[in-house]
């Protein structure tokens, strides 16, 4: 069986909240840029990274 990775809390995070919270999957948001560090910055960050990944998805 495969590795796997995640979980339901862990997509909720992603889903509706606005930084991460220091849990084991931290190091995954660092690895796959989707970390999240609760400024208006990130916030910025985070919707570019949105946009284009609905606008160009692979």
């Amino acid at each position: 069986k495969g590795l796997e990775v995640g979980d339901f809390f862990h997509q909720l995070h992603h889903r509706f909240f606005d930084c991460n919270y220091g849990t084991d999957e931290t190091p995954w948001d660092e690895w796959f840029g989707t970390f999240h560090d609760g400024t208006d910055e990130g916030n910025e960050l985070i919707k570019e990274r949105r946009s284009k990944i609905w606008l160009n998805p692979s």
